[in-house]
Formats: C-alpha cells, structure tokens, sequence
C-alpha cells in the first residue's frame, strides 16, 4: 500500500509517497497542481491551517503504525488468528484495536478526513475488524461503547471503499474477506525492526 504524506518543513512543504523518493518545494516557487497545500501559493486555495493539520495527524499515525512496538504487535496478532491462539495476545490485540480507535475519533472529529484515512488505513482497519470479530463480539458484551470508535470508522470506511471503488458495500466486505488469509500472511512477515 502506498501512503501519501505531507509535511510542512522550514524549506516549504515536503509531500510524496511513503515508497518514493519526498520533495520539497521551496514555499511559492513551484509549479502549482491546484493540491500543494502550500500556504505561500498563489494558485491554490489550498494550504489552510486545517488541512496542514490533517496531513500533519496523517503523517503522525502512519510514523505510529510503523513503530517497532507496533509492528511486533501486528505480527502476534496475525499469528494469534493464524493458529487461533487469540487468548496469548490479548495485549497485542488492544493496542491494534486501540489504535484504530483512536484514528476513528479523530475521524469523527474532524481532525482526519475518512478519505484520508480510507487511503491510508482501510485494509488493515477493515481486515482487523472482520478478522477479530469472534473476539470482539465476546469482549464487547454487556458494553458496546468498547471500541465504538473503531466499530464506526469500519463502517465509514466499507462505505468510502465502496464508493470508490464502485461496488456495494456487500461486495468490499466479501473482498476483504477472501483476502484475509493472505492479510494475515502479510501482515505475519512483516519485518520487527
């Protein structure tokens, strides 16, 4: 999955793809697309605070779900799905819920946008939710508000990929969910470091 990121540095906005090489474009002496965000440009009227901030959050939780500690929780619980061993990595499973609670907050609020999100997120949210289902239907009984966040961002997401993609949300949830052996493959390899 590729990530666009953005960041305003002291040299001007520094934007690009988690796989590519960012650039920096020297505030006001760019070619403007109509989306630099850049605050000094003319062109667009793009650049708020506001969007600065989203991007900066963006850019924040994709550093967090690449961390380490994050990645090596992400690997026990693929694994824990795996064998159907859920019980020795319930630690593991509340910091990768955890997240996406938080992320589904600040959906919520405003402080990231869902198509934002949905770019940088949806696969992983999506095939958590249904691949931790049996687990969180147990753990959620008798409160539902656990993980509420969460549970409403994976839905706003299923409808945002639906939309893009043109299909009905039927058909995205059917999709995530003949990928999940191989979502929990990936997600088992991946590096620890």
């Amino acid at each position: 999955m590729v990530v666009s990121v953005a960041r305003m540095t002291p040299r001007g906005l520094m934007y690009g793809r988690e796989s590519d090489h960012l650039q920096i474009l020297a505030r006001g002496r760019h070619k403007c697309r109509g989306d630099c965000w850049s605050p000094n440009c003319g062109d667009c009227n793009s650049g708020s605070a506001e969007e600065l901030a989203v991007l900066d959050n963006l850019w924040k939780f994709t550093d967090g779900w690449g961390t380490k500690e994050m990645r090596a929780a992400r690997i026990a619980v693929a694994n824990g799905l795996t064998n159907g061993n859920l019980q020795a990595v319930e630690d593991e499973i509340r910091d990768v819920l955890d997240f996406f609670e938080t992320l589904g907050l600040l959906v919520r609020k405003g402080a990231v946008d869902i198509d934002v999100a949905w770019n940088g997120f949806a696969v992983w949210a999506t095939s958590y939710w249904q691949s931790l289902s049996p687990w969180l239907g147990k753990k959620r009984q008798g409160d539902e508000t656990l993980w509420a966040e969460y549970e409403r961002l994976q839905l706003l997401l299923i409808k945002t990929d639906a939309k893009q993609r043109k299909r009905t949300e039927e058909q995205v949830r059917e999709a995530y969910e003949a990928d999940r052996a191989d979502f929990l493959e990936r997600e088992s390899q991946l590096s620890p470091s």
